[in-house]
């Protein structure tokens, strides 16, 4: 049985985010890109909501 994430194990390092230029208004920050963050997200965009996402470079 497999103890670890094959996700964390197998996935390439992304590029690095540049920070935002410019101050953000959002209604809804999501910090990292879990499903349960993303998924806010498109319900936010669902209805109408602004949000981003917030990742450690």
């Amino acid at each position: 049985m497999r103890q670890g994430s094959y996700w964390l194990e197998t996935a390439p390092p992304g590029a690095p985010a540049p920070p935002p230029t410019d101050d953000l208004t959002v209604d809804v920050a999501v910090v990292g890109g879990g499903i349960a963050g993303l998924s806010t997200a498109c319900v936010d965009t669902e209805i109408g909501g602004a949000w981003e996402r917030i990742r450690r470079s």
